[in-house]
């Protein structure tokens, strides 16, 4: 297999022949026992599809960018979510209120993570779920419109995308297998090896909130494994 054409925090591409084959990075170690290579691509990730010069093109005339002040959200709940987005630099959060009112983060989505609501964004449903800053982020996005027309127009991207969605559903089934099987210490080293140094980056509240825990039993945990 020859080099990764990606890889982020949670998935790796490689391409052998015409075959593309997509892993979490933890499939990827075990299946061939290695690190991960990191390849500097161009802006916006858009040489991992090798388009040629106008698909480049065509796609960086659709693109769009924002950046979003800490403390905002791109989605509120009860929203249609109507774009997928990529994060330039900056986190993320989705998360819901549960049935106190408290708020319940699902996922955190640093840099080189995309994010949507794939579930209000393919059908045009309402989103259950808020996506909001934790820190002052920029993003690069498409809106579901253009991303279809895209894909009639440069095929390789839907392909691109169909992998994405793939490993964002093996990427969310593990995370359930983990909050239902794992202890709370083996969801803090799951959590260190997913997001290495975003602990320092955000407040711990928002840790504890992914990890199912209370902000006092994390900072317990913390002090346990310091390095």
């Amino acid at each position: 297999m020859q080099a990764p054409l990606f890889t982020n925090s949670y998935l790796h591409i490689s391409k052998t022949g015409d075959t593309f084959f997509a892993f979490t990075n933890i499939q990827y170690a075990t299946l061939f026992n290695s690190r991960p290579m990191l390849l500097n691509c161009s802006p916006y990730y858009i040489s991992l599809i090798s388009p040629a010069g106008n698909e480049k093109r065509r796609i960086v005339a659709v693109l769009q960018q924002k950046t979003i002040p800490k403390g905002t959200c791109l989605l509120q709940a009860g929203q249609i979510c109507r774009y997928i987005y990529f994060v330039n630099y900056g986190c993320l959060r989705t998360f819901y209120l549960n049935e106190s009112g408290v708020e319940q983060n699902v996922l955190l989505h640093p840099e080189n993570w995309w994010v949507s609501d794939l579930a209000s964004f393919s059908g045009k449903r309402k989103s259950k779920y808020n996506i909001g800053a934790l820190e002052k982020t920029e993003v690069i996005f498409f809106s579901h419109e253009q991303l279809e027309q895209l894909f009639t127009e440069i095929p390789k991207l839907e392909s691109f995308f169909r992998i994405l969605y793939q490993n964002a559903l093996v990427f969310y089934q593990n995370r359930l297998l983990t909050i239902l099987t794992q202890s709370a210490e083996e969801r803090f080293r799951i959590f260190r090896k997913l997001y290495p140094h975003l602990e320092q980056r955000i407040p711990q509240k928002h840790i504890a909130s992914l990890l199912g825990m209370t902000p006092v039993f994390l900072s317990m945990l913390r002090k346990r494994h310091l390095p």
